[in-house]
C-alpha cells in the first residue's frame, strides 16, 4: 500500500514525506480490507483497498506535501500553497467518475457478449478445471483432484485430511 500511495508523489516530496503518506495510507486501506471482509462485495485481490483507497490517500496527500524545492513545480499545503490540495481533491474526484463510468460501460459490454461472473458451481469446482480443463496444482495425496477438504470448528478453518495425505506419502 506505501508504494501505491507514494507513486502519486514521486518526485514531488521529500523521502521522509514518502514514508509518513504510505504509513497514513496504510489506515484507510486496512479498514477497507476489514469493511470489504463483512460485504458481499467481490474483491478477491482486494484491488480496491489497496489500489484505490491507498492511490486515492497518495494523491490527496500530494498536495500537502509536495515541496518546491525538490520538484521545481509547486509547493503543498504544509510549503504555503493550500490550493494544491483543493486541485488535488478536484483530479481524483475527477479520476474516480471517469474510471467508474468507463468501467461501467465496458462492463456493460462485455456482459452481452459473456457473463461477467463463473458460476457458484464452477468456482466451487475450481476455475483451472471448469474453464480449461485441467489441474494447475498438485495436491497433497499426489493427484491433481484435492483429497482434502476444509471444515469449520469453533470460528477456525482446518484442513481434513493432510495429516492422513502427508503419512500415507511418509
Amino acid at each position: 500500500v506505501g508504494l501505491v500511495a507514494i507513486t502519486p508523489a514521486a518526485g514531488l516530496v521529500s523521502p521522509l514525506s514518502a514514508i509518513i503518506i504510505g504509513a497514513v495510507a496504510a489506515v484507510p486501506s486496512y479498514f477497507g480490507l476489514v469493511w470489504r471482509a463483512k460485504t458481499s462485495l467481490d474483491d478477491s485481490l482486494d484491488v480496491v483497498a489497496a489500489h484505490g483507497l491507498g492511490g486515492t490517500v497518495g494523491a490527496l496527500l500530494t498536495g500537502v506535501f509536495a515541496d518546491e524545492s525538490l520538484n521545481g513545480v509547486g509547493n503543498g499545503l504544509l510549503f504555503g500553497n493550500p490550493m494544491q490540495l483543493a486541485i488535488q481533491g478536484a483530479a481524483v474526484l475527477a479520476v474516480i467518475v471517469y474510471t467508474g463510468l468507463a468501467s461501467f460501460i465496458i462492463l456493460k459490454l462485455i456482459s452481452v457478449v459473456m457473463p461477467l461472473r463463473a458460476t457458484s458451481d464452477d468456482e466451487t469446482t475450481g476455475l483451472d478445471l471448469s474453464l480449461h480443463g485441467e489441474e494447475a496444482y498438485l495436491h497433497a495425496d499426489g493427484s491433481g483432484r484435492a483429497s482434502l477438504s476444509l471444515s469449520e470448528a469453533g470460528g477456525r478453518r482446518t484442513v481434513e485430511g493432510l495429516s492422513a495425505a502427508v503419512s500415507d506419502r511418509a
